[in-house]
Order: structure tokens, then sequence, then C-alpha cells
């Protein structure tokens, strides 16, 4: 009889694990308590969806850690699953369409909202969260060279009077980046070279303000010269 109850209990255990379905399912019923989720949608400036918008969650204690991306539907919805509970920053950016990752400041528009802080609770979704992205951007082409024509690597300099500091960034001497349809003032850096300012010797004044319209590109041809 002892047998007959042992040989049984194997052939259930053999037809659990030969059934893929069953375990899955038990693994569901078991996931972390302590998870939620955000739903929301991502809108540009005149508040039609955007299809395909990358969407990011970080925590907002630790905003170098990224805890979930999704993409945006064709309704521009998104929700982002498994989210710890506490603060959460969720940000958007659709570089493809001319919206770049707006994390840093200089990047911003006016009436943009390109970041969203929430607060998640387990076992909970906040909804209705919405972010618009403003408007699209422009393109700067950048050929950066030493007098003898060969390209230099070197630091972007930019600044905006409506917001305190400056944005640092690098080329390699030849490529191209977006940058906001604010008026903004660059300046391009490299060792050994005397720094070169975007309207020359009256770049601070308002010859040296760039403002570009969305989409529009601004190529500069710029060779440094030895101090």
């Amino acid at each position: 009889m002892q047998l007959i109850k042992k040989g049984w209990l194997l052939s259930l255990l053999l037809a659990v694990l030969s059934c893929p379905g069953l375990l899955k399912s038990s693994a569901q019923t078991l996931q972390p308590a302590n998870l939620g989720s955000v739903e929301g949608v991502v809108l540009n400036q005149q508040g039609k969806p955007i299809a395909d918008a990358d969407v990011h969650a970080l925590l907002q204690e630790d905003m170098r850690r990224t805890v979930a991306s999704t993409t945006t539907d064709s309704a521009g919805k998104f929700t982002l699953h498994d989210l710890p509970a506490g603060g959460i920053f969720v940000y958007a950016n659709k570089e493809s369409d001319g919206y770049p990752d707006a994390f840093f400041a200089f990047f911003t528009t006016p009436n943009g909202q390109y970041q969203v802080a929430v607060k998640v609770e387990a076992g909970q979704v906040v909804s209705g969260v919405t972010m618009k992205l403003g408007a699209k951007f422009a393109y700067l082409k950048f050929n950066v060279t030493d007098e003898s024509g060969r390209h230099i690597a070197a630091a972007l300099v930019f600044t905006r009077e409506d917001q305190p500091g400056s944005f640092q960034t690098g080329t390699t001497g030849e490529n191209t980046m977006m940058v906001p349809p604010v008026p903004f003032r660059l300046t391009i850096q490299a060792e050994g070279y005397e720094p070169w300012h975007y309207g020359g010797a009256n770049y601070a004044g308002k010859a040296g303000l760039i403002a570009l319209k969305p989409g529009q590109t601004l190529s500069l041809d710029v060779r440094l010269r030895k101090k």
C-alpha cells in the first residue's frame, strides 16, 4: 500500500513538471506585494498623443537608477509595471521625432512637462499621469578643427539667460546634436586652444545668442587657434 502511495505522488510530481502553465500560474500568485504601477499618456505641444515614445521610471532617492522602462502605444498611453513603493520620477522622450531626453534643465522648453514625480503605493495603480513634451527641437551641426583642418575633440558649454549655471557636453569635432528652440549661448573649449564664442567679440551681446526654430539646423564650422 505504501509503494502505491509513493508511486501516485511521483506521477503527480511528473505531471506538474510537464505542465509549465501550472508553474506559471503559481508563480504569478507569488508576486511581491510591495510593488505598484503607473499609467499615463504622452502628448505633444498641441495635446495630441505621441506613439512609440520612450518612458522611464527612476527612483527619486537615487536618480541614477532606472527601475522600469516602456514605450507608448498608438494612443500615447503607457504602463510602468513592478515599481517599488515610494517616490518615483517618470520622464519621456522620443529622439527620432525631435524630442530629446530632457533630464537636464538645458533641454526643457516653456510649457513642456517632461517629468512627473509620483508616489507609488504597494498593490496600487497610479493613473492619470500626463506628460507634454512641448516644442520639437532644433539641431546644431559641428565641424570643429584646428588650424590645419584636423578635427578636435572639444567641450561645448551652453548657457541660457532664463536658467542659472551652464550645461556642458562634448564633441568629437564632427557631430550633430539636438538643442532647444530657445535663445542660448555657446562656447567651445579645447585644451591648448583659445576659447571660441558664438558671436565672436560680441558674444556677450545680442550677436552671441543662438535662437533656432523647431526642426531648424545650424551648421557651425569652427577653427580653433592655439594659445
